[in-house]
Protein backbone atom coordinates (compact mmCIF):
# COMPACT_ATOMS: atom_id res chain seq x y z
CA UNK A 1 0.00 0.00 0.00
CA UNK A 2 0.92 3.66 -0.58
CA UNK A 3 0.75 7.03 0.77
CA UNK A 4 0.34 8.04 4.20
CA UNK A 5 -2.55 10.08 6.00
CA UNK A 6 -0.94 13.36 5.14
CA UNK A 7 -0.86 12.94 1.94
CA UNK A 8 -4.58 11.38 1.85
CA UNK A 9 -5.70 14.66 3.70
CA UNK A 10 -3.70 17.64 1.14
CA UNK A 11 -5.45 15.28 -1.70
CA UNK A 12 -8.63 15.31 0.08
CA UNK A 13 -8.47 19.14 0.46
CA UNK A 14 -7.90 19.86 -2.94
CA UNK A 15 -10.40 17.62 -4.07
CA UNK A 16 -12.57 19.65 -1.69
CA UNK A 17 -11.11 22.88 -1.54
CA UNK A 18 -8.71 24.02 -3.77
CA UNK A 19 -7.93 24.71 -7.18
CA UNK A 20 -5.14 24.76 -9.79
CA UNK A 21 -3.56 27.84 -11.66
CA UNK A 22 -1.50 28.98 -14.67
CA UNK A 23 1.41 30.89 -13.14
CA UNK A 24 2.87 31.83 -16.49
CA UNK A 25 5.98 30.59 -18.15
CA UNK A 26 4.05 26.56 -18.55
CA UNK A 27 4.08 26.77 -14.42
CA UNK A 28 0.71 25.47 -12.59
CA UNK A 29 0.32 26.13 -9.01
CA UNK A 30 -1.88 24.49 -6.81
CA UNK A 31 -3.97 26.69 -3.88
CA UNK A 32 -6.09 25.36 -1.42
CA UNK A 33 -8.80 28.15 -0.11
CA UNK A 34 -9.54 27.67 3.80
CA UNK A 35 -12.83 29.57 4.66
CA UNK A 36 -14.41 30.59 7.64
CA UNK A 37 -14.04 27.97 10.49
CA UNK A 38 -11.62 25.47 8.24
CA UNK A 39 -9.31 28.88 8.72
CA UNK A 40 -8.23 26.37 11.20
CA UNK A 41 -6.85 23.84 9.06
CA UNK A 42 -4.14 26.13 7.67
CA UNK A 43 -1.04 25.40 9.88
CA UNK A 44 -2.08 21.32 9.30
CA UNK A 45 -2.40 22.09 5.02
CA UNK A 46 1.08 23.64 5.13
CA UNK A 47 2.41 20.48 7.58
CA UNK A 48 1.04 17.98 4.86
CA UNK A 49 2.37 20.43 1.83
CA UNK A 50 6.05 20.34 3.90
CA UNK A 51 5.69 16.58 4.43
CA UNK A 52 5.09 15.68 0.35
CA UNK A 53 8.16 17.93 -0.44
CA UNK A 54 10.37 16.65 2.15
CA UNK A 55 9.51 13.78 0.64
CA UNK A 56 9.82 14.88 -3.52
CA UNK A 57 12.70 14.43 -5.37
CA UNK A 58 12.42 17.72 -6.83
CA UNK A 59 16.18 17.97 -8.19
CA UNK A 60 16.62 21.17 -6.46
CA UNK A 61 19.35 22.75 -4.26
CA UNK A 62 16.55 25.06 -3.02
CA UNK A 63 14.54 23.95 -0.07
CA UNK A 64 11.15 24.63 -0.32
CA UNK A 65 8.57 25.43 2.68
CA UNK A 66 5.18 26.34 2.34
CA UNK A 67 3.22 28.79 4.58
CA UNK A 68 -0.52 29.88 5.25
CA UNK A 69 -1.08 33.66 3.49
CA UNK A 70 -4.07 34.73 5.77
CA UNK A 71 -6.80 37.32 3.71
CA UNK A 72 -8.92 38.91 6.78
CA UNK A 73 -11.32 41.17 5.26
CA UNK A 74 -12.48 37.86 3.27
CA UNK A 75 -12.58 35.41 6.40
CA UNK A 76 -10.29 33.39 4.95
CA UNK A 77 -6.02 31.78 4.32
CA UNK A 78 -4.51 30.41 1.58
CA UNK A 79 -1.97 28.02 0.49
CA UNK A 80 -0.38 28.17 -3.13
CA UNK A 81 2.89 26.88 -4.38
CA UNK A 82 3.94 25.91 -7.86
CA UNK A 83 6.58 23.15 -6.02
CA UNK A 84 3.69 20.94 -4.60
CA UNK A 85 1.86 21.20 -7.99
CA UNK A 86 4.72 19.57 -9.33
CA UNK A 87 4.91 16.91 -6.76
CA UNK A 88 1.34 16.00 -6.93
CA UNK A 89 1.56 15.20 -10.57
CA UNK A 90 4.34 12.40 -9.46
CA UNK A 91 0.94 10.96 -8.05
CA UNK A 92 -0.67 11.50 -11.39
CA UNK A 93 -3.22 14.62 -9.62
CA UNK A 94 -3.36 17.45 -12.08
CA UNK A 95 -6.14 20.02 -12.70
CA UNK A 96 -7.78 17.54 -15.03
CA UNK A 97 -7.64 14.51 -12.92
CA UNK A 98 -8.54 16.41 -9.41
CA UNK A 99 -12.18 15.03 -9.78
CA UNK A 100 -11.73 11.15 -9.51
CA UNK A 101 -9.93 9.57 -6.97
CA UNK A 102 -6.70 9.43 -7.58
CA UNK A 103 -4.94 6.23 -7.84
CA UNK A 104 -2.63 6.41 -4.78
CA UNK A 105 -5.45 6.61 -2.82
CA UNK A 106 -6.75 3.32 -4.46
CA UNK A 107 -3.55 1.98 -3.65
CA UNK A 108 -2.99 3.42 -0.34
CA UNK A 109 -2.80 2.36 3.40
CA UNK A 110 -6.08 2.57 5.58
CA UNK A 111 -4.92 5.53 7.25
CA UNK A 112 -4.03 7.41 3.65
CA UNK A 113 -7.77 6.51 2.56
CA UNK A 114 -9.28 7.41 5.69
CA UNK A 115 -7.18 11.00 5.32
CA UNK A 116 -8.93 11.63 2.12
CA UNK A 117 -12.19 11.09 2.84
CA UNK A 118 -12.03 12.55 5.92
CA UNK A 119 -10.71 16.07 4.25
CA UNK A 120 -13.35 15.89 1.32
CA UNK A 121 -16.17 15.25 3.88
CA UNK A 122 -14.41 17.84 5.92
CA UNK A 123 -14.55 20.16 2.53
CA UNK A 124 -17.56 19.57 1.12
CA UNK A 125 -19.75 17.50 3.72
CA UNK A 126 -22.23 18.32 6.00
CA UNK A 127 -24.57 16.86 9.14
CA UNK A 128 -27.84 17.18 8.28
CA UNK A 129 -30.23 16.97 10.97
CA UNK A 130 -34.24 17.18 10.38
CA UNK A 131 -36.63 19.97 11.52
CA UNK A 132 -37.70 17.63 14.62
CA UNK A 133 -34.35 16.09 15.10
CA UNK A 134 -35.89 13.00 14.23
CA UNK A 135 -33.43 12.16 11.21
CA UNK A 136 -29.91 12.58 10.71
CA UNK A 137 -27.35 11.96 7.63
CA UNK A 138 -24.09 12.80 6.95
CA UNK A 139 -23.97 14.22 3.47
CA UNK A 140 -21.33 14.23 0.39
CA UNK A 141 -21.73 17.34 -2.19
CA UNK A 142 -20.18 17.54 -5.86
CA UNK A 143 -20.76 18.63 -9.61
CA UNK A 144 -19.01 15.59 -10.40
CA UNK A 145 -21.35 12.31 -10.58
CA UNK A 146 -18.07 10.37 -11.24
CA UNK A 147 -16.35 11.67 -7.97
CA UNK A 148 -18.90 10.98 -5.53
CA UNK A 149 -19.49 7.48 -7.09
CA UNK A 150 -15.88 6.79 -6.22
CA UNK A 151 -16.05 7.74 -2.68
CA UNK A 152 -18.87 5.43 -2.64
CA UNK A 153 -16.56 2.82 -3.72
CA UNK A 154 -14.14 3.64 -0.73
CA UNK A 155 -16.77 3.85 2.07
CA UNK A 156 -17.96 0.31 0.83
CA UNK A 157 -14.19 -0.58 2.18
CA UNK A 158 -15.14 0.68 5.46
CA UNK A 159 -18.57 -1.23 5.92
CA UNK A 160 -20.21 2.27 4.75
CA UNK A 161 -23.27 1.88 2.25
CA UNK A 162 -24.63 5.17 0.65
CA UNK A 163 -26.35 5.77 -2.14
CA UNK A 164 -26.78 9.16 -4.71
CA UNK A 165 -29.36 11.37 -5.99
CA UNK A 166 -29.62 14.43 -8.11
CA UNK A 167 -29.70 17.88 -6.06
CA UNK A 168 -30.80 20.04 -8.75
CA UNK A 169 -30.19 19.93 -12.85
CA UNK A 170 -27.85 21.37 -15.08
CA UNK A 171 -29.51 25.40 -15.69
CA UNK A 172 -29.03 29.35 -15.76
CA UNK A 173 -29.14 30.42 -12.65
CA UNK A 174 -28.65 33.86 -11.47
CA UNK A 175 -25.00 34.35 -9.00
CA UNK A 176 -22.95 37.26 -7.39
CA UNK A 177 -20.63 37.93 -10.14
CA UNK A 178 -18.11 39.38 -7.59
CA UNK A 179 -18.25 43.21 -8.51
CA UNK A 180 -21.34 43.62 -6.05
CA UNK A 181 -24.24 42.71 -9.10
CA UNK A 182 -25.84 39.69 -10.12
CA UNK A 183 -25.48 38.13 -14.05
CA UNK A 184 -26.74 34.18 -15.04
CA UNK A 185 -24.47 31.54 -15.06
CA UNK A 186 -24.44 28.28 -16.53
CA UNK A 187 -24.15 25.94 -13.78
CA UNK A 188 -23.66 21.95 -14.13
CA UNK A 189 -26.04 19.50 -12.21
CA UNK A 190 -25.78 18.84 -8.70
CA UNK A 191 -25.48 15.42 -6.83
CA UNK A 192 -24.85 14.12 -2.93
CA UNK A 193 -24.07 11.54 -1.23
CA UNK A 194 -26.14 10.51 1.94
CA UNK A 195 -25.31 8.35 4.19
CA UNK A 196 -27.84 7.29 6.91
CA UNK A 197 -28.95 4.44 9.61
CA UNK A 198 -26.20 2.21 10.39
CA UNK A 199 -23.71 3.65 8.15
CA UNK A 200 -23.73 6.84 9.13
CA UNK A 201 -22.95 5.60 12.75
CA UNK A 202 -20.11 3.57 11.11
CA UNK A 203 -18.59 6.48 8.60
CA UNK A 204 -18.42 8.48 12.29
CA UNK A 205 -16.33 6.08 13.85
CA UNK A 206 -14.33 4.79 10.90
CA UNK A 207 -14.04 8.08 8.98
CA UNK A 208 -15.70 11.27 10.49
CA UNK A 209 -14.42 14.99 9.68
CA UNK A 210 -10.79 16.65 10.74
CA UNK A 211 -12.46 19.38 12.88
CA UNK A 212 -14.98 19.23 15.82
CA UNK A 213 -17.83 20.95 14.76
CA UNK A 214 -19.13 18.55 12.35
CA UNK A 215 -18.53 15.78 14.92
CA UNK A 216 -19.45 17.93 17.61
CA UNK A 217 -23.26 18.61 15.37
CA UNK A 218 -23.46 14.64 15.45
CA UNK A 219 -22.47 13.89 18.67
CA UNK A 220 -25.14 16.49 20.19
CA UNK A 221 -27.93 14.11 17.81
CA UNK A 222 -26.87 10.94 18.48
CA UNK A 223 -27.03 11.96 22.50
CA UNK A 224 -31.27 13.13 22.13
Amino acid sequence: SEGNRALGELLGLITGDGHFTNRGRGKQAVVVNLWGDDRALADRTAACMNVLLARASLNSARAYGVHPVAVPDRNMVFLRSVVVARALAHYGFTAATKHQVPEVVWRGSEECVRGYLRALFQSDGTVNVSSRSRSCSVRLASSQRRLLQDVQQLLANFGVFCRIRARRPAAERLMPDGQGGRRSYRCKADYELIVEGESRERFMREVGFLLPLKNERYAAWAAD
